[in-house]
């Protein structure tokens, strides 16, 4: 299953979680305006949340390489050369 289609079950399971417990907590029919209301609040919430999780990083920079912590090494890619790499080690 591709990630998009995880994420896309895992929300529909938690907005229908949501959808009980509001009905429970507030009484309401599942058909209701309210539902509905806090319903869109909890998409927007969450479609919020993959939305800055998929923005891209911008990483640091020293003396024209770029500076990747996360694979420990130094790169530099300028156009028409192979991409530097120096590992921090």
């Amino acid at each position: 299953m591709e990630d998009a289609d995880i994420f896309l079950h895992n929300l529909a399971v938690t907005l229908a979680l949501e959808a009980e417990n509001a009905c429970k907590e507030e009484e309401l029919d599942l058909t209701g305006d309210g539902v509905i209301l806090h319903l869109g609040q909890s998409f927007m919430l969450s479609l919020k949340h993959v939305i800055e999780a998929r923005r891209p990083i911008k990483l640091p920079e020293f003396k024209g390489y770029t500076v990747d912590q996360r694979l420990k090494e130094f790169r530099k890619a300028e156009y028409g050369k192979s991409i530097e790499f120096i590992s921090f080690t």
